[in-house]
């Protein structure tokens, strides 16, 4: 009896202490790559082979170096099956060449794996290529790149595709990737690195990836971010530049959402601007600057409230106040909405538009006010006896009676901001316009005591002061013609207390009819408005209506 209680207490204790153990730990290691050999002892390929989940494969500096990039010739796909790998080739300078065959770089069919600081070169399918299988749960999860701040070698924790047909490729069912901070197209020094078929391309049921931050997609040939029967894809704070089109949507997803913004005030030279901001709903919106070919800064992003937009309405407003200039000459928007669906980009919306054709006529121009004529929104800036409208994109003034002159006035209040925008009140406004009827009308710049501007009569087509002691010199000559487009600069100079005007027919200011010489100090020193009078049933269309201010 007394054996069997020993027994038992003997038994019990072990229990107890095996209860009391921890568990055992998966064992993970680093496995550093030696070789620059497509296969074998110390390769790249030998050590995502023999790696276990958790591990970390890195490359030795001496057969690596950061600043002289060794190349790894593969002559076929590295496939990362096992998941849950980093290979880190942050602190290296690794290039991954395809030239001698294979489709892709590495081939991802597994989940929850990183890769950091890797060039991938010369592939004729992709350089890196995760592939579901349409398996839910195969392909999940994965991080290419991070930080391009984060390591000594040239791409940090990013890495760089070029030279491929397509830079990533996410298919067949590949969900809640992740592909940030890389470069595709495009290398450290700018040089062009760009895939024959486009930067990023989601396709095929592949659900919940995210494009960014901080990818740079330049110079691939007919897209930047192609996503093709994928829904939600969320694409975030991207530079995507110099390609046919930067974000294509097709097959239904995130719905093909095309953006669409109307300007209704832009200060550019403090990074302000508002609008409205099409489809619905969008709960955030980000604002890039860049320039013709496509956005390259993010500028800033804004929470839209859905509660705040009206039942039914295809457009939320927004407004931003950056603080400090926009970096490029173009703004683009995209909106994301709530489930992760982002829009593609709206069309580029020229922050210079004009100001070339007005070097000549005015020192350093840049623009603090555009308005722009979608619909009726915008005519209460306006003022006139009820003879303007919104018709076509453009504000139209049309005064009926033959005998009478009639003013349509840009607002005081909006008149007296741009003023407080510009250089100490150097203001000029810049237009385009068509005409038609019997060519009795001007425009002017003026204020309660005076003001100055173009007239176009009958008689003939001069500059004009409404003090007779103050009338500008007139250069040049021009026919206006009814139905044609012109350009328009009216500027007053608080620093010479001169007035300059131009007129010339669209795209050429060579042809210009100018006016330039002293004003009455009065209407310098006093805030000042804009106005078009016209008479004898003409019709005046205005477009493309932008303050300026310019200094020395």
């Amino acid at each position: 009896m007394r054996k069997t209680f020993h027994l038992l207490a003997a038994v019990l204790a072990a229990a107890l202490l095996m209860a009391a153990a921890p568990a055992a730990s998966v064992e993970t290691s680093d496995v550093v790559v030696t070789s620059t050999e497509n296969e074998g002892p110390g390769t790249l390929r030998e050590a995502i082979l023999s790696a276990a989940p958790g591990d970390t494969i890195t490359f030795d500096t001496a057969v690596f170096p950061p600043d002289s990039p060794a190349i790894i010739h593969l002559m076929g796909p590295i496939t990362l099956g096992q998941g849950g790998l980093t290979v880190d080739g942050s602190n290296a300078g690794v290039i991954l060449d395809g030239i001698d065959g294979p489709e892709s770089g590495f081939i991802i069919e597994s989940s929850d794996n990183i890769v950091y600081g890797i060039k991938f070169i010369n592939f004729s399918f992709s350089g890196i290529a995760i592939i579901g299988g349409n398996t839910p749960g195969k392909a999940e999860n994965n991080q290419i790149g991070g930080d391009r701040e984060m390591g000594d070698g040239p791409y940090g924790q990013g890495n760089c595709f070029g030279l491929s047909t397509t830079g990533v490729v996410i298919e067949r069912g590949a969900a809640n990737n992740t592909v940030s901070g890389n470069l595709v197209g495009i290398d450290t020094d700018g040089s062009d690195l760009g895939n024959t078929d486009g930067g990023i391309l989601v396709r095929a049921g592949s659900n919940g990836n995210t494009i960014g931050p901080d990818n740079i997609i330049a110079n691939n040939n007919a897209y930047g971010i192609q996503a093709e029967g994928s829904d939600p894809i969320t694409i975030t704070k991207n530079a995507i530049f110099n390609q046919e089109i930067p974000v294509e949507l097709v097959n239904g997803s995130n719905s093909e959402m095309q953006a669409g913004v109307e300007i209704n005030t832009l200060v550019a030279a403090i990074g302000q601007v508002s609008g409205d901001y099409m489809p619905n709903p969008i709960t955030t919106l980000e604002v890039f600057s860049g320039d013709a070919t496509g956005p390259r800064f993010f500028e800033g992003s804004l929470v839209l409230n859905p509660d705040d937009i009206p039942e039914g309405s295809d457009r939320s407003a927004f407004f931003m106040d950056k603080g400090s200039p926009f970096k490029g000459s173009y703004l683009y928007f995209a909106g994301t909405s709530d489930d992760g669906r982002t829009t593609a980009f709206s069309e580029g919306i020229s922050l210079e538009a004009g100001l070339d054709e007005m070097l000549g006529f005015l020192p350093n121009p840049r623009r603090v006010w555009l308005d722009t004529f979608e619909d009726d929104s915008r005519k209460d800036m306006w003022m006139s006896n009820g003879l303007h409208q919104i018709m076509d994109g453009m504000l139209v003034f049309d005064n009926p009676n033959p005998d009478e002159w009639q003013m349509l006035a840009f607002g005081g209040t909006a008149a007296g901001f741009v003023q407080d925008a510009g250089d100490s009140g150097s203001q000029a406004v810049y237009f385009t316009f068509h005409y038609d009827g019997s060519k009795d009308f001007r425009f002017q710049m003026g204020n309660d005591a005076t003001a100055v501007g173009l007239m176009f009569q009958e008689g003939g087509y001069t500059c004009f002061s409404e003090t007779p002691d103050y009338v500008p010199q007139q250069t040049g000559q021009i026919a206006i013609q009814p139905g044609q487009e012109y350009r328009v600069l009216l500027a007053i100079d608080d620093i010479s207390g001169e007035q300059h005007s131009a007129i010339w027919p669209a795209d050429h200011p060579e042809n210009a009819l100018t006016c330039g010489g002293q004003v009455n100090p009065d209407l310098v020193e006093n805030h000042w408005g804009f106005g078009v009078g016209a008479s004898n049933a003409t019709r005046i269309e205005l477009d493309n209506f932008q303050f300026l201010a310019f200094g020395y």
